[in-house]
């Protein structure tokens, strides 16, 4: 499969394992072992089963949330590894938006494009009072 479509159905279907509220999907869509540092813990998670465990506490805790993936940035390590930066918008019920922004790292298995290495994390820029955004 084309690295590109690939990684859109893999980012397709995470999305729409955050519609369902379903964890198992979600985690189906990550290598064993992988590397996930995730928006809203703070521990190194590295097998698929712990990469479900911590979604359903997720959505156990905020049943209704979706999220949108804006990709910003591609970029082709090998012919079987991508990296892609990008942002997220969390979506609460009755809460508003939140944004976060990740690092994926993508790798082909058999046809199948699975993520290998998340991280994440909410945007603080109120922390300094100054939005440091910037373009190069």
């Amino acid at each position: 499969m084309e690295m590109k479509a690939g990684v859109e159905n893999t980012i397709d279907s995470w999305i729409l394992g955050w519609k369902n509220g379903d964890h198992q999907e979600i985690a189906s869509l990550y290598m064993d072992p992988c590397v996930f540092y995730s928006t809203l813990g703070d521990n190194l998670v590295i097998t698929r089963e712990g990469v479900g465990l911590y979604f359903k506490e997720a959505f156990d805790l905020a049943p209704g949330v979706t999220v949108t993936v804006d990709p910003k940035h591609w970029m082709q390590l090998k012919n079987d590894i991508v990296s892609l930066s990008g942002g997220f918008r969390f979506y609460l019920p009755n809460k508003g938006t939140s944004p976060a922004r990740f690092t994926w790292i993508f790798r082909e298995i058999n046809d199948h494009w699975k993520i290998q290495i998340h991280h994440s994390s909410v945007i603080a820029t109120s922390l300094l009072g100054v939005d440091m955004n910037t373009s190069t």
